[in-house]
């Protein structure tokens, strides 16, 4: 009974031949591949705006973003929450894991 390997064993040109042949197909089917330095990728991702006219970015900071962030962190999936305060406003975005459908 003949093994699998013996005809690449008794034939050493052709089995080159043929790794290079295998090699080269790679090599070429590699260029076609549509490959980006930086892929687009598009995570889920929710804003929330509040506004509190007059207040400082301290207050807002405090008494607002703080507990909206500690209250919207509690939400399942979230992976990020990112906050800006200014006068007046609020800014609050929330990143979630990629397979996570936010409609």
């Amino acid at each position: 009974m003949a093994s699998l390997s013996e005809p690449f064993i008794r034939r050493p040109v052709g089995t080159t031949l043929l790794a290079i042949g295998l090699f080269l197909v790679g090599a070429v089917a590699y260029n076609f591949l549509p490959v980006a330095s930086i892929p687009s990728v598009d995570f889920p991702l929710i804003r929330v705006s509040a506004s509190r006219p007059g207040a400082d970015p301290t207050i807002m900071a405090s008494t607002v973003a703080a507990p909206l962030e500690r209250r919207l962190g509690e939400i399942a999936g979230v992976d990020q929450i990112t906050s800006t305060s200014s006068l007046g406003s609020t800014n609050i975005s929330m990143q979630f894991a990629i397979g996570r459908n936010i409609d």
